[in-house]
């Protein structure tokens, strides 16, 4: 269970902040910088939260942003701004400065059998989305009346379930209104490691709010602050802290590195 983050504890992260060299905040999107939405494309960052984060940037911090998006889309949020990108739940990474690096081989292969699952819930339950990006596949629901479709999503999961585990190199994910097929090689907390080694940082902020996010959290647990976003009690998480939503969230970071 997660702790909340008292002015006691706030006081004492800030320390540890301010004797930092070169710290790193690893920060989730959805539902963590900016509030979960029903239209996934609603999310696109807003100049508020681009001057939030600059203004981090300012105060010495090196921010990542460690998303489940596709690469593209991160690109063209983000890539105009001096921030390390993590997409498609660690399968990709760009370090600022430098180009698109994939974490593994990418072939799409393997997708056409779960094309065909996906497509066929697609069209019965109504609302639902499907993003086809270059690692994984994101089927969403967020749309859908979930007590009206329940049966159809129970049988979406068994029935990729029961695909997913004739392979060994892919794994099933289910997250906030979400089932996602992805590679079982990488994910965030494998690649956020890595670009915290890369650019020597000595100390990390990682903060999520979905299943997805709990590799990264895991990672750095014993390395720095870790924070589920969550308005659940007792939640269960590898995070140390826990914050209610983004406006928390992007309120802590501010009041830890003043």
């Amino acid at each position: 269970m997660a702790n909340l983050i008292t002015k006691a504890v706030l006081a004492a992260l800030r320390q540890k902040f301010k004797a930092s060299k070169k710290p790193l905040f690893c920060l989730d999107y959805d539902g963590t910088l900016v509030h979960f939405t029903l239209d996934i494309e609603e999310a696109k960052p807003s100049t508020l939260l681009f001057n939030q984060l600059d203004e981090l940037a300012r105060r010495a911090v090196e921010i990542a942003i460690v998303t489940g998006r596709g690469k593209e889309q991160v690109e063209r949020w983000f890539g105009h701004k001096e921030y390390h990108l993590i997409a498609e739940h660690g399968t990709w990474i760009k370090q600022k400065g430098h180009s698109w690096q994939a974490m593994d081989n990418i072939s799409s292969n393997w997708k056409s059998d779960f094309l065909r699952i996906f497509q066929e819930y697609l069209e019965k339950v109504e609302g639902s989305e499907l993003e086809n990006k270059h690692s994984c596949l994101s089927w969403h629901h967020r749309k859908s009346k979930f007590e009206e479709v329940k049966s159809d999503i129970f049988e979406l999961k068994e029935r990729l379930s029961k695909l997913t585990s004739q392979r060994d190199d892919l794994i099933l994910m289910e997250g906030k209104q979400t089932f996602e097929v992805k590679y079982s090689s990488v994910d965030k907390g494998k690649t956020s490691l890595q670009l915290k080694n890369n650019i020597a940082a000595d100390w990390v902020l990682a903060a999520g709010d979905d299943v997805t996010d709990e590799p990264m959290l895991a990672a750095f647990r014993d390395s720095g602050i870790t924070i589920k976003i969550s308005e659940s009690e007792n939640v269960d998480t590898a995070a140390e802290y826990q914050l209610r939503n983004s406006d928390e969230q992007l309120e802590f970071m501010d009041m830890l590195t003043r």
